[in-house]
């Protein structure tokens, strides 16, 4: 009855399409028996495999958010695009309106019908709710899946992607921030691309993507626009699913770009996503101090005293709890 299939974006990493490949497959074998709980849940976890990609493909942050809030987030990063505008003429847009609408509530038949929580009664779950979990999902993400690879098409995008999965000789980002008009880029753009510089020089011991994107930065900030050392920084505290995760050097460059901002608006927002985010795995009790220690020492780059203020907040989300630890 169904078609299993799902087409590959071009630009998309081989890790992200084995995790959509991986739930497809799953919804596929559930769908081949009459476990219609398994395969309601399947479907959700697929929608949810496809959204976390969307968003980690365009390097946007979904570290808290619900099913709702995904669908909604990746579903209007691929809906407008900075320089291509909407996605479709009206007709085709009132559909796509339609499909996200139908993958939403995907999550919610999930909630009362689906696998994926322990419940004291077995709920009624019949052959039509898996029907239409099914074909609900598959309607969705076939359309997502075909706008991300004409999405990532993009420069931008496209960029993001090389800065993700390539490798960089010395002197090559410095050539391709150059060739894509790095200081006439819309903002969005800028700070999406420089969180993704800073994610992969930082985190992946990227010395080169470190050097030209990074550290370049930090030592000739105004030869980088202010939406670019934006993204830095905020690459610099988080990991590419949202999570917290850093470490003292990473601190003090986040600190150099951040006082360059002389932003207190910025400095503001910063410590309130980090304050609100979920640390991430790996990071120990005494990871946790050295990071608050580094902060605090880090708060003389601010001669602004509001700005100082601002950032020594930021330590006390790092002080070791380990009760709030995620294990």
């Amino acid at each position: 009855m169904w078609t299993f299939e799902l087409p590959r974006s071009a630009p998309l990493s081989t890790e992200h399409w084995n995790a959509i490949d991986d739930a497809l497959h799953r919804l596929e074998r559930a769908a081949s028996g009459t476990d219609f709980l398994l395969i309601v849940g399947c479907a959700k976890e697929l929608c949810e495999s496809v959204t976390k990609v969307v968003l980690a493909s365009r390097s946007s942050a979904h570290g808290q958010l619900d099913f709702g809030q995904l669908v909604t987030e990746a579903h209007r990063s691929l809906d407008s695009v900075p320089n291509e505008g909407r996605a479709a003429d009206e007709p085709m847009r009132a559909i796509v309106h339609a499909a996200r609408k139908l993958v939403i509530g995907v999550g919610r038949l999930r909630n009362d019908f689906g696998t994926g929580h322990g419940r004291a009664v077995v709920p009624p779950v019949t052959v039509e709710h898996a029907t239409l979990a099914i074909g609900a999902a598959l309607i969705w993400c076939r359309w997502a899946l075909t706008r991300l690879d004409a999405v990532l098409a993009n420069t931008v995008d496209a960029l993001v992607m090389e800065v993700e999965g390539s490798g960089f000789r010395r002197g090559l980002l410095t050539q391709r921030l150059y060739d894509i008009g790095l200081n006439t880029l819309p903002d969005d753009d800028a700070e999406r691309l420089g969180r993704a510089v800073a994610q992969r020089g930082g985190r992946r011991e990227t010395f080169v993507v470190w050097g030209d994107g990074v550290r370049a930065a930090a030592e000739r900030p105004s030869d980088f626009p202010a939406a670019y050392r934006r993204g830095l920084v905020s690459g610099l505290f988080f990991d590419p699913n949202g999570y917290l995760r850093t470490s003292p050097l990473l601190v003090t460059t986040a600190a150099s770009i951040a006082a360059s901002l002389d932003d207190l608006a910025f400095v503001e927002r910063l410590r309130a996503d980090i304050d609100g985010a979920v640390v991430g795995y790996g990071m120990s009790s005494a990871n946790m101090a050295e990071v608050a220690e580094a902060v605090r020492a880090e708060a003389t780059r601010f001669p602004d005293l509001g700005q100082r203020s601002s950032w020594l907040v930021i330590s006390e989300r790092f002080e070791p709890d380990d009760d709030a630890l995620p294990w």
